[in-house]
């Protein structure tokens, strides 16, 4: 089941994408009857549904591809290029990122292999959607992207090593950013965290 956000920033909902059909996950939950199983989660938000079980989820997928694409009339499906798609988590909890994760990174960068892992955080209004405007800093002269795997994980885990490789969603997002905002000076890894809308989906 493929999972989208959608709507105006200030009001994003979960969607259903179904080909080019989006159905809101809400209003699919009501018709599986699950709002009244599960009266504690809220079915608009992307991160409930994601954290929902799996019973709920394989119920919301099979409700959704059995819905006729004629009820765009009313509502409870939408077309795909008649949405704002915005990020697929649009307000995580935290961002962490992995820094000089790979091997033939660190020959191309000529550094040496880190002893322990590089970790870094983003802050969440970097993030956009798939098709939004990026937005370049004033203070902009160098620019760079890539394309990378964003993990989202599925169920709240602290101190729990067995959540490795299970119950993990995964996104392909890409990152833009901005090497120089600053000068060149300060904390490397501050200037890593990138402004505002440079964390596309």
């Amino acid at each position: 089941m493929r999972l989208v956000s959608y709507g105006p920033e200030s009001s994003r909902r979960c969607g259903i994408q179904v080909g080019d059909t989006v159905y809101d996950a809400s209003a699919v939950a009501q018709a599986a009857g699950l709002a009244l199983d599960y009266q504690s989660t809220d079915w608009s938000k992307t991160e409930e549904v994601i954290a929902s079980d799996d019973r709920a989820l394989r119920l919301l997928e099979t409700i959704a591809k059995g819905i006729q694409e004629s009820r765009i009339n009313d509502g409870m499906a939408l077309a795909l290029n008649n949405v704002r798609l915005g990020p697929p988590i649009p307000d995580p909890e935290k961002i962490i990122c992995l820094g000089l994760n790979y091997r033939d990174y660190a020959k191309e960068a000529n550094l040496p292999l880190p002893q322990a892992p590089m970790l870094f955080a983003k802050f969440r209004n970097s993030l956009i959607g798939p098709f939004d405007d990026i937005e370049l800093p004033y203070a902009n002269e160098k620019v760079d992207y890539e394309a990378e795997l964003a993990v989202v994980i599925g169920r709240r885990a602290k101190y729990d090593f067995r959540c490795y490789g299970h119950e993990r969603r995964e996104c392909q997002r890409c990152s833009v950013g901005n090497e120089s905002v600053d000068g060149g000076k300060g904390n490397r890894y501050l200037r890593a965290l990138r402004p505002c809308t440079c964390f596309p989906r």
